[in-house]
């Protein structure tokens, strides 16, 4: 593997767990918070597992549309992401496209966290 794959390899799973823990700690924030497994293992499974939970149940929160489709949005970015990362990972060969798709998808899950987290730091 090249020098340039494993530098990519290291920054996308960076990339990853930083948007989740941003992910993670923006559904604190909400009226009934979400809390999402943390620690110092993650488990890609049960990571995703949770955020696809997340989907699931945000219509329940008693939350404005534009607060709940923020978090959608962010959650089936970061699992999109995380989905393409995994396939990425085990490539035989790594693509860089495949990166850069990868690295846009998240970049849209930070958007949205970003968002998220002002609309629950104005209602605070």
């Amino acid at each position: 593997m090249s020098d340039e794959t494993d530098e990519m390899r290291a920054f996308l799973t960076e990339a990853i767990v930083t948007t989740y823990v941003a992910l993670a700690e923006a559904l604190t924030k909400l009226p009934v918070p979400i809390t999402l497994p943390r620690g110092p293992v993650f488990q890609s499974k049960e990571l995703t597992s949770a955020v696809s939970r997340v989907v699931e149940i945000i219509k329940d929160q008693p939350i404005d549309m534009e607060i709940q489709a923020h978090v959608w949005g962010a959650s089936l970015y970061w699992n999109a992401a995380a989905r393409l990362l995994g396939v990425w990972l085990h490539a035989e060969e790594p693509s860089k496209v495949a990166a850069v798709e990868i690295e846009l998808v998240l970049n849209d899950a930070a958007d949205a966290i970003l968002h998220l987290t002002e609309l629950l730091d104005r209602q605070e």
